[in-house]
């Protein structure tokens, strides 16, 4: 069978004076796997894909660049270390990325999941290999959801005053009067200055065109 192996990490990340953070995941702990996973299937990979984004994205790159190549290399699978590195997309869109899929010819095997596998190598009945993968991928986009929600509380945590009672900083010159924390520090949401520079901070916030899931399989 020949398969696609396509990878996710979370983006890159940046330390202190521009420095990659070496804590940041390795794509090669996942691929590692998927290629032990041929060895002992017998499959041939003829493309591999790793993108650094958020699984919630359509605009990561190696993936839409795999979802066009389908056409040329004729995969007849598409693996993955696990269905969350593949997809975070909503229900209804995770629909739509299956059903093209399966329109294609192409089927998904998650290598941590053996469940989630839309091949006749899976037991399970084929109207309910789809059913399960769907189901998996919404579990996927509700723990981003999650995680959004976690990060966002987290960063409100750290924004708060310790020393005030209505928990916000009040400057005198260049400190808070509660706390003692300077203003660059407040400023960042409790991030050090220098901890990321500015273009790297312009380019994660900058507005980002409108794609629909659709568009991930045409250039």
């Amino acid at each position: 069978m020949k398969v696609y192996h396509y990878a996710r990490v979370s983006m890159d990340k940046v330390g202190e004076e521009g420095r990659k953070d070496e804590r940041e995941q390795d794509p090669e702990t996942q691929l590692a796997a998927l290629r032990k996973d041929d060895a002992e299937c017998g499959d041939v990979c003829v493309g591999t894909f790793v993108d650094r984004e958020s699984g919630g994205s359509k605009l990561r790159p190696e993936c839409r660049q795999m979802l066009m190549q389908i056409g040329r290399d004729k995969p007849d699978a598409i693996k993955v270390w696990a269905l969350d590195r593949f997809s975070r997309f909503e229900p209804m869109e995770a629909v739509v990325v299956l059903y093209k899929l399966r329109g294609l010819g192409v089927h998904i095997r998650s290598h941590t999941e053996p469940y989630v596998d839309t091949t006749d190598r899976n037991p399970i009945p084929p109207e309910w290999r789809l059913i399960i993968t769907t189901i998996i991928m919404s579990s996927a986009y509700a723990e981003r959801i999650k995680i959004g929600k976690r990060t966002k509380s987290g960063i409100e945590n750290k924004r708060r005053c310790p020393g005030s009672p209505t928990g916000k900083h009040e400057l005198e010159g260049e400190a808070c009067r509660h706390c003692g924390l300077g203003k660059d520090y407040i400023w960042k949401g409790g991030r050090p200055k220098g901890s990321r520079d500015k273009s790297e901070r312009v380019k994660r916030w900058a507005k980002k065109p409108e794609v629909h899931v659709e568009d991930m399989f045409t250039s």
